[in-house]
């Protein structure tokens, strides 16, 4: 088995709400596309929960600003 699927699949398990921007992070230092990618979805789709969290902090701005502007939009089409 390739090492970073059974990585991405390791990793993408454990996502959820409380650790989606660690392993976000981690899925970039490790050099994993597909597990950031599935990461970074996971959090614009629970974005309200994720942005409520401590480590928000650590996001890159250009990624802040993306689930931002989602979450604007979501709030003017309701």
């Amino acid at each position: 088995m390739n090492l970073n699927l059974y990585i991405w699949q390791l990793l993408a398990a454990q996502l959820d709400t409380s650790n989606a921007i660690r392993v976000w992070m981690e899925a970039d230092r490790l050099s994993l596309p597909k597990l950031k990618l599935d990461c970074f979805n996971y959090m614009l789709s629970h974005k309200q929960e994720v942005l409520r969290r401590e480590d928000v902090d650590q996001l890159p701005a250009n990624a802040l600003n993306t689930i931002r502007a989602h979450r604007e939009e979501q709030n003017q089409v309701i």
